[in-house]
């Protein structure tokens, strides 16, 4: 198989320009703590695993919030999918962000699972 240096090339400097707009994009999540709920059009697993190490994550569903969720833990952002989303983890993730900080800024890092199958969209 023969490799044309120009595509070659062309196909290397593609990736370079998607990784100089991914990452610092990615970045913005270091230290985070994210709440995934609800159902479609992405599967929250698939979303969790763009995340960089050092964002914090967790998922509720309709019938099931998570119980591994640490009381000083204020999310920094929900992500609710179209159906199907746990209106009692969104309401605990707003009671919590105005209980622990009065605001909703950023705080803490670690990385945290909750085993699901499907996700959401940015709320």
């Amino acid at each position: 198989m023969a490799i044309d240096p120009d595509d070659f090339a062309a196909q290397v400097n593609y990736l370079a320009a998607i990784g100089r707009m991914i990452v610092p994009r990615a970045l913005a999540f270091l230290g985070q703590e994210i709440l995934f709920t609800g159902y479609g059009p992405f599967n929250e697993e698939d979303l969790a695993e763009l995340l960089p190490e050092g964002a914090r994550y967790y998922i509720a569903y309709v019938d099931e919030y998570v119980s591994d969720v640490p009381e000083d833990v204020a999310f920094d952002l929900v992500v609710v999918g179209r159906t199907s989303y746990s209106e009692e983890a969104i309401t605990d993730a707003i009671d919590r962000g105005v209980s622990h900080r009065g605001s909703f800024r950023r705080k803490g890092s670690w990385m945290s699972y909750s085993s699901g199958t499907t996700g959401g969209t940015s709320m």
